[in-house]
């Protein structure tokens, strides 16, 4: 998985999100996809920190 900073995202090419207070951090599960179809998008790889939250919080769709 890795997250990615973005303007617009489709939901289904999406995990899971988080609104933080410089835009958004979305997770996904196919970075090779998400560059392709979002190349303007700054692309970082998640660790495993945000990776744990995200299971502990995905009831919520989202990780804090």
């Amino acid at each position: 998985m890795i997250y990615i900073w973005c303007w617009y995202l489709e939901r289904e090419d999406y995990i899971s999100a988080r609104v933080t207070d410089f835009g958004a951090e979305i997770m996904v599960s196919d970075r090779d996809k998400a560059e392709k179809k979002y190349s303007g998008a700054v692309i970082d790889k998640t660790t495993l920190e945000e990776i744990m939250l995200y299971y502990v919080n995905r009831d919520m769709g989202e990780w804090r």
